[in-house]
């Protein structure tokens, strides 16, 4: 999965503008697609979308009003950025901190019945095991997670971010990012690598 995004596959939030006061309208749905609050104090609208940190791509998440929203954003603020800046920034940082020490693999780490599902899941998404087997436990749980959810579509995973913040940008609205990459990574590896599996496996 090289090139890719690792993260918890968890609720992320589009805040659109500033937020504000809580007054909350929600679209309603005729189909299955991300929450969208609007928010209003005085002249300023924020617009709050949750959505999953990727979606298959046939998901259909689009809607008039989440596309009205859009158009009528100045400021939006993400997650994380997914530029290809954050893309070195994240191999970077799994480089130093996800790798396991020369010697040391998940087999030492895993118990025999772990190893054998985590293998599994990562051949029945057409990856190969063996590339993985010196991962930290924190980044194989989200390894193992992304290729258990979404099977052969991992190569092509995206979400929702990707499409609004292209659009942002190739318009010069101003963009933000509540924390970077090297932040949300940090929080996915607190403890040792066996607190680490105890927690993967909780």
């Amino acid at each position: 999965m090289t090139g890719k995004r690792f993260g918890a596959a968890a609720a992320r939030f589009l805040l659109l503008l500033f937020v504000l006061c809580p007054v909350v309208v929600l679209a309603a749905a005729s189909q299955p697609h991300p929450a969208m609050w609007k928010i209003r104090n005085g002249a300023s609208t924020v617009y709050v979308l949750g959505s999953l940190h990727i979606v298959p791509p046939e998901f259909q998440w689009r809607t008039p009003e989440i596309d009205a929203a859009v158009r009528a954003t100045d400021t939006f603020v993400f997650e994380v950025p997914v530029d290809e800046q954050a893309i070195r920034h994240q191999k970077d940082f799994i480089v130093h901190n996800g790798i396991l020490p020369s010697g040391t693999s998940l087999r030492a780490v895993l118990t025999p019945v772990e190893f054998k599902t985590y293998t599994r899941i990562l051949h029945d998404a057409g990856l190969k095991p063996e590339q993985f087997e010196r991962y930290r436990p924190w980044l194989a749980a989200v390894i193992v997670g992304l290729a258990y959810v979404h099977g052969r579509d991992i190569a092509t995973l995206k979400g929702v971010d990707d499409v609004i913040i292209d659009y942002a940008q190739s318009r010069g609205k101003e963009v933000r990012y509540l924390e970077t990459i090297e932040q949300q990574m940090q929080l996915l590896m607190i403890g040792d690598d066996l607190a680490q599996v105890k927690g993967s496996s909780a």
